[in-house]
């Protein structure tokens, strides 16, 4: 492996559903990296049995915070999807 590359692995609980794995690895930049003048890029990708998201940023503690982002959004639509189904309680 790659000296630079590192995986951090770590588990996320998320409403009581199996846990989540975060990997967060140095990634080589592409031209919009570049256009922004990021030095370094990292990616981080949660995933568990049932979806994957990704996040980039220049630190890998940006590319948390985008992917965790993105994570949130997801479990939040995937929760409003199945709360449409159900009447509402009075």
């Amino acid at each position: 492996m790659n000296e630079d590359a590192r995986v951090v692995p770590v588990t996320l609980r998320v409403n009581y559903r199996p846990m989540a794995k975060i990997r967060t690895m140095r990634v080589p930049r592409n031209w919009r990296d570049k256009l922004v003048l990021w030095k370094r890029a990292f990616e981080t990708k949660i995933f568990d049995s049932r979806r994957e998201v990704r996040g980039r940023g220049p630190t890998p503690e940006a590319s948390r915070e985008a992917a965790l982002a993105k994570w949130t959004a997801t479990e939040q639509l995937e929760t409003s999807e199945q709360n449409d189904g159900e009447e509402p309680q009075t």
